[in-house]
């Protein structure tokens, strides 16, 4: 603009002078009480662990860490086997927080606890997917010891987050603690309102430490600068990571469907520079991880998309159905545009084998499958009888059906991943909406001489649920309201027909010998692959009831759990399928929707 000067130390004076009102109070910051730390082998954590249990009262006045070895050994577990699904942390900064955390152990603590408190976050989520069998991480006996210290370090990394906010300026480190620790919580307890609050929280921090202003024109010219390139980049891919979120969020069933925080026209932030050199053939290895980063950004701009064009506020017969066929469009685009390293074609998974790859490869085609579903699920039921919403009944089953077979390939390579598949919750959230849609289906519409198959078909996905709570909260969570949710909604069914069928389910014959999926994670997740994709390890109950006390307590709190009784309650749904409505429908939806994002009641993260 002809005769404006632009004058950047005015500018930044006046900024400092600006932002002095949103500066935290030092005075409160001093009365805050000092903590301790105590350092301890891991074996000896969990007998203080079980000491606390017995006894009742306050538990003690500190933190427990691990010794500098375990620490070291299971952050490296992190790097290698975590760190890839969300790359916030530099491998490089390892050996700093570790040096920082343990050159004065015992001492008490009023500077860098973010450090103690990234350290935790990571060692905690590296011990809930820690998988004995496979890991080189010998730190733990058993997958019990490593859920239970996983509980432990999380709510202290909780707890130290909390203290450090309150006596310290935000920092990176909090950033990417806070961060981690989110999807220990996400895995641990799904879309609860703890894993919300801390995704709020995140972009909070993110903002108060001006990530979004990364690459502004004002940024200060020392930026240019290698040493503060690297520390940009560091800002950058943080931001991406979190605006990611936000949109994949916005497009997943919750109280927060339909909105986002993060605007694009709010935020000038390059993209990290190893993801624009990333292209679209095999890379190298070294480029993987942040493929796959690129890959959930761009799944997330098209979730972002359809949030866009289609409010879920709005009623559902009022949206352009052209669009729902544009948006299913870039779905389509983005599966064809992926690297040939995360093609899911045969040859290109026997030539790419990493384990790290072949999880990234089955989680991005996850994401983008089950979000193509719920983009068509709304005109599924209008595609029952409606020519016009046809390609939406299609779309959206064979998407359910492609996110079942992923679960199951991957449920075939799991012996060779370090860590247990199932406590992801990402993987069991998918699942559970495939299996959704399928009943969905199989209640509502009767293709004849296939119900022999669809049966079978929804029995193997919902086996397969059922088999995930052997290693999942999540999966427990999910399973058996599902059931539930369907028995209620069958009998509002069957109370606005007359006359009324009631409910009844007969035992089987003592000797039919059911059988029935083994409640012990050590005899079916880590026990022989089956040869059959989709079939897990049984355990049969021998007539007369042979079930040890802790496996009929667990399934006596389960009535809908045993196959026969599904088995009797679909037949009953699909014999009232002519009478469901698209209304019927919305509110099963509803209540599935509602249900699996309410909290777990409590911090049991161990499934």
């Amino acid at each position: 603009m002809p005769g404006f000067a632009f004058n950047e130390e005015h500018e930044a004076t006046s900024r400092r002078l600006e932002d002095i009102g949103t500066l935290g109070n030092p005075a409160s910051r001093a009365c805050v009480a000092n903590i301790r730390f105590q350092v301890e082998p891991i074996s000896q954590l969990l007998e203080n662990v079980s000491a606390t249990r017995n006894e009742a009262g306050p538990r003690p006045p500190y933190f427990q860490l691990p010794t500098r070895v375990e620490a070291m050994t299971l952050s490296q577990y992190f790097l290698d086997n975590v760190q890839y699904l969300h790359p916030v942390f530099q491998p490089y900064c390892l050996q700093r927080v570790i040096d920082a955390v343990y050159m004065h152990p015992h001492a008490q603590v009023q500077s860098k606890v973010a450090d103690v408190a990234l350290l935790l976050s990571m060692i905690a989520s590296a011990s809930h997917l820690w998988r004995p069998q496979r890991s080189k991480c010998l730190v733990f006996l058993s997958a019990k010891e490593a859920a239970s210290m996983s509980l432990i370090w999380s709510n202290a990394a909780l707890d130290i987050l909390e203290y450090s906010k309150r006596t310290t300026a935000v920092s990176i480190e909090d950033l990417q603690a806070t961060i981690v620790i989110s999807y220990v919580i996400y895995n641990s307890q799904g879309f609860s309102p703890m894993f919300r609050s801390l995704h709020s929280n995140i972009i909070m921090m993110a903002r108060d430490l001006s990530l979004h202003k990364t690459d502004s024109p004002r940024r200060n010219r020392e930026a240019d600068l290698p040493p503060f390139q690297i520390e940009a980049d560091v800002k950058r891919r943080l931001w991406w990571h979190i605006a990611a979120t936000d949109w994949l969020l916005a497009f997943t069933p919750g109280p927060q469907e339909g909105t986002y925080s993060i605007q694009p026209s709010q935020m000038h932030v390059s993209q990290p520079r190893d993801l624009e050199s990333c292209d679209h053939d095999a890379g190298t290895v070294s480029l993987l991880p942040t493929s796959y980063f690129f890959q959930r950004v761009r799944l997330a701009e098209i979730c972002r998309a359809v949030v866009d064009s289609l409010s879920p506020l709005d009623m559902i017969e009022n949206a352009n159905y052209e669009q729902v066929i544009f948006l299913d469009g870039k779905f389509e685009d983005l599966v064809r545009s992926l690297p040939a390293f995360f093609s899911l074609d045969h040859e290109n998974e026997l030539l790419y084998t990493a384990p790290q790859l072949t999880l990234q490869r089955y989680l991005i085609h996850l994401g983008i499958y089950t979000r193509r579903s719920r983009l068509h699920q709304p005109f599924v039921v209008a595609g029952f009888t409606d020519p016009k919403y046809t390609f939406s009944r299609t779309a959206c089953l064979a998407s359910s059906r492609t996110v079942l077979q992923i679960c199951y390939r991957l449920e075939e390579t799991k012996h060779e991943l370090e860590l247990i598949p199932a406590r992801l919750a990402t993987v069991v959230h998918h699942v559970f909406m495939a299996v959704v849609v399928l009943v969905m289906d199989l209640c509502s519409n009767k293709v004849e001489g296939l119900e022999e198959q669809r049966h079978a078909e929804v029995i193997r996905a919902c086996r397969m649920l059922d088999s995930l709570k052997q290693d999942s909260a999540m999966a427990a969570k999910l399973a058996h309201p599902l059931i539930e949710i369907l028995q209620k909604h069958k009998e509002r069914l069957q109370q606005s027909q007359s006359p009324a069928v009631p409910f009844t389910v007969e035992a089987p014959p003592a000797d039919s010998g059911i059988s029935q999926v083994s409640l012990d994670p050590s005899s079916d997740f880590h026990g022989p692959l089956s040869d059959t994709i989709g079939q897990y390890t049984s355990a049969t109950i021998p007539s007369g009831g042979g079930q040890q006390p802790a496996a009929r307590a667990e399934h006596e709190q389960q009535p809908y759990d045993r196959e026969w009784e599904f088995d009797a309650m679909m037949q009953q749904y699909i014999d009232l399928g002519e009478n469901i409505d698209g209304h019927s429908w919305s509110s099963l939806f509803d209540d599935l929707d509602s249900h699996h994002t309410t909290d777990t009641g409590g911090a049991v993260f161990y499934g």
